[in-house]
């Protein structure tokens, strides 16, 4: 038999992994800017982060707006499926 990991052990475990993405991107980041610092370019490195988060934003955006409308439709339809065969069944 498995035993189950306490729930307090995966919030931890969950906090080390988003923790170590979080730095392992930082480090990414700052060796980028050093990087472009060392050849004075440093607005081309703002520039590029600048656009990669705006598109990020955006299609984050879109992809949140097509699933949430999938969602309700999806919600609507089961809701008259259980209404319908409630009529028929009562």
């Amino acid at each position: 038999m498995e035993k189950e990991i306490p729930k307090n052990k995966k919030v931890v475990i969950a906090t080390f992994a988003i923790l170590l993405v979080s730095l392992i991107v930082a480090l990414h980041l700052y060796t980028e800017f050093l990087w472009f610092e060392s050849l004075n370019l440093e607005s081309v490195f703002i520039t590029i982060l600048y656009y990669k988060v705006i598109l990020f934003v955006i299609f984050f955006a879109s992809a949140l707006v097509l699933l949430s409308l999938n969602h309700f439709a999806l919600q609507r339809v089961v809701t008259s499926l259980v209404n319908l065969s409630n009529c028929h069944s009562g």
